[in-house]
C-alpha cells in the first residue's frame, strides 16, 4: 500500500518482513480511494491537543498518496462543552483539513453544555457551524439550527451524499434527513451520528436524550427505508465493532463502532480508514495511529466488508411520472415538460404514466395515498370525489370522478406529496411531481388559422405567385394562398407528404411516401408512420423537430398498399387513417375506401399498443385521399 510509514512493533517476527508483508497485502489499486474516521477527541481537546493535530496533520499529508477524499468525525470533539480552550484545540486541530479535503464534525453529547441533552449547542454551532463551511463547494447546507449537515463528494466517477446528525437525533433532524435524501434521490448516502453501535456491535435501543431518537428508531425511520444509505458512522460507545444489517429492499447497511477515549492518553491518536476497493468490491478497514506510527491488527481493528460496488452503488434514476390522458390531439394545449395540458371537452378520466426502466416499479408502494387531486386549488377527497386504481402490468394510475366526468375546472394531480411514497425496486423514491390538466370548454388555445389547409402531389405555381412543392404544406385564408410548412427547410424535400392533419399552430402529424433517417427519431420512418413537427417557426423560414408520433408496424401496417395517405384525430386522442390500397390488422380489415378507427394505449417510440376498440368506416367503392374528423350527430348529421 502508499502508506510508507507503515511499521508494527510486534514480538515474536522480524518487523522489516511484516512491514513487507502488510505493504503487499494492502496495495492500493488505481481505482482505490479513502475515507478517514476520527474518533472521539474529547480528551485530546482537553488534554492531549498535540495528538489530535497528529491525526488532522497525517490526513491533510496524505490526502494525495491515499486518496483520501473525505474525513468524518463521529463526534464529542470536546469533553467540556462549556470550555473555550477545549474549542480553540479542536478548531485547529481541524483548521489542517480545511481548503484540503471535503469533511464533516457531528455533535456528540459531550458537545452540549448541558451533558446529555440538547441544551446548550452555542459553542459547537459557533465553531462547527454552517459559517465555518459556507465558502467550500463540497458543503450543502445546514438544519436551521446548524446541529445537522450535509456533504457531497466524489470519487472514481462516483458521486456521494453525506449526512451529519446530532447525537440522539430529535424527530425534527431525521425530517431534515429525509428532505436532503428526497432532494437527492439515488445518490450513495453515507451516515455519521455520534451514538450508533454499542460494544457488541448492536444498535442501542436506549436514549438518555428525552427528546431523541436511539439507534434502533433511527434506523427504522430513516435507514432501513432509504436504500441509497449504505454506512453508518458512530463513536461514543467504547473502542470498536462493526456490523452488516439489511434494509426494506434488502440491501446491505455497513455500521461501525469507532472510539479509543479509554486508552492511555485519550486514545493515543488511532484513526480508523475505510479503503474503497471497487476493482476488487470490497471496503478494506484498517486502524492506524499517526502519533505512535502503529497499525491494529485485531479482527475489530483489520477487516474488510464485501460489496459489489455496481449492484450496491448504482441505484439507476428514480421513477418519473407524466401525464398519458388527455392526449395531445389538437384542440390540447400540451406542455410535456411542465407536465400540463389544456382541453376543451370533459373528461371521464385522468391517467397518469410511471416509468422506471431499471428495475421497475415496486408496485407495492402505489397507493391512493400516494394521489392528491386538486380542482381549483381546492382539494378533492378519495374515494369520495374520484377513485384511484393501478394497473401493475401497465405502470398506470387512473383518477376516475365518483360520478360523472371531470367538469371544467383547473386540476393539479400531486403524487408523493405526502407519507406514501412511489418507489421503484431499489428503493428510490420519485420525486415529489405535479401535473396539472385545464377544462376549458370555451377553449380556443393554439387554433391555427381558419384556413383550408392541403398539400400537392408535384410541384405548383400559384395564382399570387407562390410556389410550393410535394413536401410542402399551403393554406388559403379566402384571399391568397400562403406557406405554411416548407419541407425544404427541415429536410424532407425527398419525400411527399401524402397525409397530414394541423394539430396547433405548431404542431402537425404527417406521413410521407417513401422512407427516410430523421436525425431526432431512432428508427427509420416509412410510409406506415406518423410523425410530429413541433415548429419553433413555420412559413418561409419553417424550423423545428420531429417525433415518432405512431409506428405503424406495431399495429400490422407493414405491406406496400397500407400506406398512409389521409389522416386525421378525434377529440380522444383517436386516430383515424385511411390506406393507400387494402390492409389487414389485428381487429379490421378494408380496401382503400373505408376509414379505420385506432384507439392507442400509447404512441411514439414507446410504440402504439392496439386496444380492443377498432372500427371500420366504408366510404363507398371510392379511394380516400383525405380525412378530416368532425362532430356526428345520433341522426347521422355531419356537423
Amino acid at each position: 500500500m502508499r502508506l510508507k510509514s507503515r511499521r508494527l512493533k510486534r514480538q515474536q517476527r522480524n518487523k522489516q518482513q511484516f512491514l513487507f508483508e502488510r505493504l503487499e497485502a494492502r496495495r492500493l489499486l488505481a481505482s482505490d480511494f479513502m475515507l478517514a474516521v476520527l474518533p472521539d477527541t474529547q480528551y485530546y481537546s482537553e488534554s492531549h491537543p498535540e495528538i489530535f493535530a497528529s491525526q488532522t496533520q497525517w490526513i491533510a499529508d496524505n490526502v494525495d498518496e491515499e486518496n483520501i477524499v473525505f474525513v468524518s468525525h463521529v463526534g464529542d470533539v470536546v469533553d467540556n462543552a462549556d470550555q473555550l480552550t477545549q474549542w480553540l484545540n479542536a478548531d485547529a486541530a481541524m483548521d489542517q483539513l480545511d481548503g484540503v479535503v471535503p469533511y464533516s464534525v457531528a455533535p456528540g453529547n459531550h458537545d452540549f453544555i448541558d451533558l446529555d441533552t440538547h441544551n446548550g449547542p452555542n459553542n459547537f454551532v459557533g465553531v462547527f457551524g454552517s459559517a465555518r463551511y459556507e465558502d467550500e463547494s463540497w458543503y450543502g447546507g445546514a438544519s436551521p439550527d446548524q446541529l445537522n449537515h450535509y456533504q457531497r463528494f466524489s470519487a472514481e466517477d462516483l458521486d456521494f451524499l453525506h449526512l451529519t446528525l446530532e447525537w440522539e437525533p430529535r424527530p425534527g433532524a431525521i425530517s431534515w434527513a429525509q428532505g436532503i435524501l428526497d432532494a437527492n434521490p439515488g445518490i450513495p448516502t453515507i451516515v455519521t451520528t455520534h451514538a450508533y453501535l454499542d460494544g457488541s456491535g448492536s444498535r442501542f435501543d436506549n436514549a438518555e436524550s428525552p427528546d431523541g431518537a436511539d439507534a434502533e428508531e433511527l434506523f427504522q425511520s430513516l435507514i432501513t427505508v432509504n436504500p441509497q444509505i449504505f454506512l453508518v458512522l458512530g463513536g461514543n460507545y467504547h473502542d470498536e465493532a462493526h456490523n452488516v444489517s439489511f434494509n426494506d429492499a434488502g440491501l446491505p447497511v455497513l455500521e461501525l463502532l469507532t472510539n479509543y477515549q479509554t486508552r492511555s492518553n485519550g486514545g493515543d491518536g488511532y484513526l480508523q480508514l475505510l479503503n474503497f476497493r471497487p476493482d476488487l468490491n470490497r471496503i478494506d478497514v484498517t486502524t492506524y495511529s499517526p502519533s505512535q506510527d502503529d497499525f491494529e491488527t485485531d479482527n475489530d481493528s483489520e477487516f474488510s466488508f464485501d460489496l459489489d460496488f455496481d449492484a450496491r452503488l448504482s441505484f439507476g434514476d428514480p421513477p418519473t411520472a407524466s401525464l398519458y390522458t388527455p392526449l395531445d390531439n389538437g384542440v390540447n394545449d400540451q406542455d410535456d415538460a411542465a407536465g400540463s395540458v389544456r382541453v376543451s371537452a370533459v373528461q371521464a378520466k385522468f391517467e397518469v404514466q410511471l416509468a422506471d426502466a431499471v428495475p421497475g416499479i415496486d408496485d407495492t408502494t402505489v397507493t391512493p395515498g400516494t394521489v392528491e387531486l386538486r380542482r381549483d386549488g381546492e382539494s378533492l377527497s378519495s374515494p369520495n370525489d374520484f377513485g384511484v386504481a393501478y394497473d401493475a402490468e401497465t405502470d398506470r394510475l387512473t383518477l376516475s370522478p365518483f360520478t360523472g366526468d371531470f367538469e371544467v375546472g383547473a386540476y393539479t394531480i400531486m403524487l408523493n406529496g405526502g407519507s406514501d411514497k412511489i418507489a421503484d425496486l431499489n428503493g428510490n423514491v420519485m420525486a415529489p411531481s405535479t401535473l396539472e390538466v385545464t377544462i376549458d370548454s370555451d377553449s380556443s388555445n393554439d387554433v391555427p388559422p381558419n384556413a383550408l389547409y392541403f398539400t400537392m402531389s408535384s410541384l405548383a405555381t400559384f395564382p399570387n405567385g407562390l410556389v410550393a412543392d410535394d413536401d410542402d404544406i399551403v393554406y388559403f385564408d379566402g384571399t391568397d394562398f400562403n406557406l405554411f410548412f416548407d419541407g425544404s427547410d427541415v429536410g424532407v424535400e425527398l419525400l411527399t407528404i401524402d397525409a397530414m392533419t394541423i394539430l396547433s399552430s405548431n404542431e402537425i402529424l404527417l406521413s410521407f411516401t417513401g422512407a427516410m433517417e430523421f436525425p431526432s427519431i431512432s428508427e427509420r420512418v416509412d410510409d406506415s408512420d406518423i410523425v410530429k413537427f413541433t415548429a419553433t417557426s413555420l412559413g418561409n423560414n419553417t424550423a423545428g423537430t420531429f417525433s415518432l408520433y405512431f409506428d405503424g408496424s406495431d399495429v400490422g401496417l407493414t405491406s406496400s398498399s397500407e400506406d398512409i395517405n389521409a389522416l386525421s384525430i378525434l377529440d380522444n386522442g383517436h386516430l383515424i387513417i385511411s390506406t393507400k390500397g387494402d390492409f389487414d390488422v389485428d381487429g379490421a380489415d378494408g380496401e382503400d375506401e373505408d376509414l379505420i378507427e385506432f384507439s392507442p394505449d400509447s404512441l411514439g417510440l414507446t410504440h402504439l399498443r392496439q386496444s380492443e376498440s377498432r372500427t371500420s368506416f366504408v366510404c363507398g367503392s371510392y379511394d380516400v385521399d383525405a380525412a378530416c374528423w368532425h362532430y356526428v350527430t345520433n341522426s347521422g348529421q355531419v356537423l
